[in-house]
């Protein structure tokens, strides 16, 4: 089975049902290599960027030298904790996590927001709902939201904050076009929360009171 990763709120992994305990990890460093490398999914990281974001101040050598012992700790713990394909490739200079030995609850999240929205103009309200609230059941809260000052990862927690508000509108439309005014307002109240000042959910909550 796939290593199942989430990146939505609180960091975690997973495989065949059963959580691995990345918080009792000794080398806290891997965490944030692996983390890295799921930012980057399916596409080779180069050594010298791991070893910048991780230890900027170390030369070159140094940090190459924690680099090869943190990730050789990170393949030795996933093995521990049953995963049984190699997921982390090395490329020349460059390390690359496999898209197909993983399940990211980030891209499932993007793939049913749109799978929603397409659904919806097809006409099938009832259909995008069910795809929404899934969608809305994966967002458990901000992208790696351990890593909040983190340039490596802060263009992905953006672009994935647009995904959930463009997710609640889809909600919000599919509750008001079933005549769910109620469930409706919930929804445009619930992505104020997130963002104040956006003035379409601003609009339709009014509409929907009204």
């Amino acid at each position: 089975q796939p290593l199942r990763i989430f990146t939505l709120g609180h960091f975690g992994l997973a495989v065949g049902g059963r959580g691995l305990d990345v918080d009792s990890w000794k080398r806290k460093q891997a965490v944030v290599v692996l983390k890295c490398l799921v930012n980057q999914l399916g596409r080779p990281v180069h050594r010298d960027r791991l070893i910048d974001w991780l230890w900027p101040d170390a030369d070159a050598e140094r940090g190459w030298q924690r680099l090869k012992v943190t990730v050789s700790f990170l393949r030795a713990s996933l093995r521990t904790g049953a995963v049984a394909n190699e997921i982390i490739e090395t490329v020349g200079e460059s390390y690359i996590l496999r898209p197909d030995a993983v399940w990211v609850d980030s891209q499932a999240f993007i793939e049913l927001v749109a799978t929603g929205w397409r659904i919806l103009k097809s006409g099938n309200g009832m259909e995008a709902k069910s795809r929404f609230l899934e969608a809305q059941s994966l967002y458990r809260g901000d992208y790696l939201e351990a890593e909040p000052y983190e340039d490596w990862c802060a263009e992905e927690r953006e672009r994935l904050r647009e995904v959930y508000l463009d997710m609640l509108s889809g909600l919000a439309k599919c509750h008001a076009e079933d005549g769910q005014f109620l469930e409706a307002s919930q929804v445009c109240r619930t992505a104020l929360l997130s963002d104040p000042c956006r003035e379409s959910f601003l609009r339709a909550l009014l509409e929907n009171l009204v």
